[in-house]
């Protein structure tokens, strides 16, 4: 799922399956998409996390991103 996603340009789809993920994948990657497991627990606890936490706006983490979109080009 999260594969096919990230071939949508401007998206960055992450496999998420606990609350650290989801917090992880937006702070440092700034996801858009989340992918989830039928068998994955406490999802909505998952899901606010993910839409609660902010990007870092770290220049590394700025700088992955822009690498990662490049290859959209």
């Amino acid at each position: 799922m999260s594969i096919a996603c990230n071939k949508v340009k401007n998206v960055r789809c992450a496999r998420v399956c606990s609350n650290e993920d989801a917090y992880y994948t937006r702070l440092h990657n700034n996801a858009n998409v989340i992918a989830l497991s039928e068998n994955v627990e406490n999802v909505e606890e998952i899901i606010t996390t993910f839409l609660e936490t902010k990007f870092s706006n770290e220049e590394k983490h700025i700088r992955r991103i822009e690498m990662i979109s490049n290859y959209d080009n």
